[in-house]
């Protein structure tokens, strides 16, 4: 490079130097006037909806809550309160009484504001008990889907809907196609929980009808040894359900304690009537009716 070029940008970059150093930048403005509206405090108020990735945290967050919702239930040793044969066979016997109930329309009528929400939700009860037993045991891939199908044929009932009566049927239809072996597609419709009322009258129904009768005599009471052996496990199982929190008495100690007392007096009924002790079982059954009238008595005023 000739020595004049050198020479020149030697001293275009001392310049450059001098200026700079000798000058001060410009300085920001201290208010944007009317301009001032356009600009955020804090530019994430500008912003809908959750950041990047927040959506998958949330939703981890979310299911966490429902698996701590369910723990109790997921815990609980269902195998020891109710045979999977009880199970099966009760989910028949509302299989044939709801396509009784639903014969004619006069009959439902008179069926679907306490009998056909009474059978539907035991049978939601059921299949939510099916879903969580131990083990591969009938119509557990259909269970879900089962619950969900009563649970909103159960709701249609109580509001008097008008397509109660189809619902219904289109249950008795699903019920009819799952007793042949046939799988029920998955349903995605949010569910809640099976109704508490209905389940107190299914209780009521075994203290106060069927085990009077069964265990009326010593004779009589061997050989339906095998049904107080159902309704014992039903009461047991029951008593079990309405522990829930989604019933509002999760952290009632005393209920607690009477829902027990009920789980353990049904638990002693079943192993009488499994051993054809008379006595026994007869003593049971007053431990039963106890623990109902002592929760009535806390509970009901």
């Amino acid at each position: 490079m000739p020595q004049s070029r050198i020479f020149f940008a030697w001293v275009l970059v001392s310049a450059i130097c001098s200026v700079v150093a000798g000058e001060d930048f410009a300085q920001p403005p201290e208010s944007f006037g009317d301009t001032q509206d356009v600009f955020y405090d804090d530019a994430f108020q500008a912003l809908s909806g959750e950041p990047p990735g927040q959506a998958k945290e949330t939703a981890a967050i979310q299911q966490d809550a429902i698996r701590q919702d369910t723990d109790a239930t997921d815990k609980i040793d269902w195998q020891t309160l109710i045979d999977s044969e009880t199970l099966a066979t009760e989910v028949k016997r509302i299989a044939n009484n709801l396509t009784a109930l639903t014969t004619s329309p006069a009959k439902f009528e008179a069926a679907k504001l306490k009998d056909c929400p009474r059978e539907l939700a035991m049978l939601a009860t059921l299949f939510r008990v099916i879903q969580l037993y131990p083990g591969d045991i009938p119509w557990q891939k259909s269970a879900a889907a089962m619950e969900r199908q009563c649970l909103q044929a159960a709701e249609a009932c109580e509001v008097g809907s008008d397509e109660s009566l189809a619902m219904v049927k289109e249950t008795c239809l699903l019920l009819e196609d799952l007793l042949r072996g046939q799988t029920v597609p998955a349903s995605e419709a949010e569910t809640g929980f099976p109704q508490f009322a209905p389940l107190m009258q299914r209780m009521e129904i075994t203290v106060q009808e069927k085990l009077p009768t069964l265990l009326a005599k010593p004779r009589d009471f061997r050989k339906q040894a095998t049904q107080v052996v159902h309704e014992a496990e039903l009461l047991a199982m029951l008593s079990q359900v309405i522990r829930s929190e989604d019933y509002g008495y999760g952290d009632d100690e005393t209920y607690q304690a009477h829902a027990d007392a009920l789980r353990d007096a049904a638990n002693q009924l079943k192993q009488s009537a499994k051993s054809e002790d008379f006595a026994k079982a007869v003593e049971a059954e007053t431990a039963v009716k106890k623990s109902c009238a002592a929760c009535h008595a806390d509970f009901r005023g």
